[in-house]
């Protein structure tokens, strides 16, 4: 089911004259699963375009860093038993 409070992530009245751009969205803060996203667009004319959208967020594994190792540490070297 659909949200009971829709959370903005952007607001603010200026008319669009081109396709474009409209918002983007870190999503690196949401854990995985589904979200609803819901677009509403208000036109100049008092009307309006409403959809929603479920989209299952799929997080990737963080990758692990790898650790540093010190250029001046050789390996002791073997001795060989006579």
């Amino acid at each position: 089911s659909d949200p009971v409070d829709w959370e903005e992530l952007k607001q603010d009245g200026t008319p669009l004259n081109e396709p474009g751009k409209l918002f983007e969205w870190d999503l690196s803060e949401l854990p995985a699963g589904e979200v609803v996203l819901r677009l509403f667009l208000k036109s100049v004319n008092d009307t309006y375009a409403e959809l929603k959208m479920r989209l299952n967020l799929q997080v990737p594994t963080p990758t692990p860093t790898p650790t540093p190792v010190d250029p001046m540490w050789t390996q002791p070297p073997t001795s060989i038993a006579p």
